[in-house]
């Protein structure tokens, strides 16, 4: 915690908030780029965390398996939206590298035809 602290201090509240805003659209952006559809209105989205609907046709569960098979660490859906919706976290010490690594996951799990 102290080490964390410590980077949270250099870096400024601030320049944090911005980079989660930041993190958030690239991911956004990226993931329309691959065809996926965003769940949360983008006006009232959260800068931590990205929900994206599962393409039609796709079984949500097979893909995060495919995605943590890449190395990615994503969520599925619960209860209602089980199989329904990928949850993508970019909350702490992420920056844009990460958020190409979890694209580049997704958009080879996507071209291995999970069904």
């Amino acid at each position: 915690m102290r080490a964390a602290l410590t980077l949270m201090r250099a870096e400024g509240r601030e320049a944090i908030y911005a980079r989660h805003r930041r993190v958030a659209q690239e991911l956004r952006a990226g993931a329309l780029a691959l065809g996926l559809d965003l769940f949360a209105d983008p006006a009232y989205a959260s800068d931590t965390v990205t929900t994206l609907h599962v393409p039609a046709g796709w079984d949500g569960d097979a893909l995060v398996t495919r995605v943590r098979e890449e190395g990615v660490v994503i969520a599925g859906g619960q209860g209602a939206l089980k199989g329904k919706i990928l949850r993508i976290g970019h909350l702490g010490y992420v920056d844009s590298a990460d958020i190409a690594l979890v694209l580049r996951a997704l958009a080879r799990a996507l071209g291995k035809g999970v069904c």
